[in-house]
C-alpha cells in the first residue's frame, strides 16, 4: 500500500476523488413558489473526509460511552515525531443516509493529518469571473451596526449571496480542531482565519494557491496542498410523476458557475520539521 524512499511516503488508493451528484426534486409548502435558480444547500465532504472529521469533533469519552477503535498499519519516526497510518473505527452510530467509504461503513484510514469541511450555502471560496456566486470570503459588503429589515431585503435581491462561513474541521500529528476564515477586509487584503478550537496551532491560508499550513506546538509545519473536489448538482421542476428527477431537468454548466463544484478537503503533502527536514507524501 505504501512505501518509503529517500524520505517520501507514498500512499496508494488513499485519496479519493469523488463527484457527488444529487438529483433531487425539491417540495415547497407554499403553492407556485420557485426557489432561486441554483439554489444549493450546506454540502458535505465525501465519507472518508467526513468520518476523518468526526474523528477530531468526537474523540473518544469515557462519560457517554464513545469509543474510538483502531488498527495500526504503519509507523515509523520522523525528527521525534511519531508519524502513523491507522485504520480507525467511530463507535458513534450510524447516522441515517451516511455513506461508506472505501473501507467500510463507519471506518476510514486516518493518515497524519487532514482538512476537510462542510460548504454552508455556498463556497466560500467561490470568485472568478465565470461564476453566479461570491463567496462569503469575497463578499465585501459591510455588516450594518443596527438591523435593518429593508437593508436586508435589498442586500438578498442583489443575486445568490453566501451568509454563512463554512466550517473547517483538521487534524495534524495528534492536535484538532475547527476554524472558519473570515472576510476579507478589502479586496487586496489576506484571508485571516478564526480557530473554533482553543489550542496552541497556528492555521494559515495561502490565497494563491489554496493551500493551508498548520503549525504545531513543536514547531513542525504541515502544508495541505493535495486537493479533493466534490460536485453537488441539483434540479427541479413543478412534475410530480416518477420522472420528476429526471437528469433533463438538471443544468450541469448553472450548478457549477453557482458554486456546485469546490474542493471539500485538503491532504497533506509534506511534514517539514523545526530542523528544515520535508517527509513527502506522494499520493497515487
Amino acid at each position: 500500500m505504501y512505501h518509503i524512499t529517500n524520505k517520501h511516503l507514498n500512499l496508494k488508493s488513499l485519496l479519493i476523488l469523488p463527484v457527488l451528484f444529487l438529483f433531487t426534486d425539491k417540495v415547497f409548502s407554499q403553492s407556485g413558489y420557485t426557489p432561486p435558480y441554483g439554489y444549493v444547500q450546506s454540502t458535505p465532504p465525501s465519507p472518508e473526509s467526513a468520518k476523518l472529521a468526526q474523528f477530531s469533533i468526537s474523540p473518544p469519552n469515557l462519560y457517554n460511552g464513545t469509543q474510538s477503535l483502531g488498527v495500526p498499519l504503519y509507523s515509523f519516526e520522523f525528527e521525534g515525531k511519531n508519524i502513523s497510518l491507522d485504520l480507525r473505527y467511530q463507535a458513534s452510530g450510524v447516522r441515517v443516509g451516511e455513506n461508506s467509504g472505501n473501507v467500510g461503513l463507519g471506518w476510514a484510514i486516518s493518515p497524519p493529518g487532514s482538512i476537510s469541511r462542510t460548504i454552508k450555502g455556498y463556497d466560500d471560496l467561490a470568485f472568478a469571473s465565470n461564476r453566479d456566486v461570491v463567496g462569503y470570503v469575497y463578499d465585501l459588503v459591510p455588516v450594518p451596526a443596527s438591523y435593518s429589515h429593508s437593508y436586508w431585503v435589498n442586500y438578498l435581491n442583489t443575486g445568490m449571496k453566501d451568509t454563512e462561513p463554512d466550517i473547517f474541521s483538521y487534524s495534524f500529528l495528534g492536535s484538532s480542531g475547527q476554524f472558519i476564515l473570515n472576510k476579507k477586509a478589502s479586496s487586496a487584503a489576506p484571508i485571516t482565519i478564526t480557530k473554533l478550537t482553543v489550542n496552541t496551532d497556528k492555521i494559515l491560508y495561502d490565497e494563491p494557491t489554496k493551500t493551508f499550513t498548520v503549525i504545531d506546538s513543536d514547531g513542525f509545519k504541515g502544508v495541505f496542498s493535495v486537493k479533493e473536489y466534490s460536485t453537488a448538482i441539483s434540479g427541479s421542476n413543478n412534475n410530480i410523476a416518477w420522472d420528476a428527477c429526471s437528469p433533463q431537468y438538471v443544468d450541469v454548466n448553472q450548478n457549477i458557475k453557482s458554486g456546485g463544484r469546490a474542493i471539500n478537503s485538503w491532504h497533506l503533502e509534506k511534514i517539514i520539521s523545526p530542523n528544515e527536514r520535508e517527509l513527502v507524501f506522494n499520493y497515487d
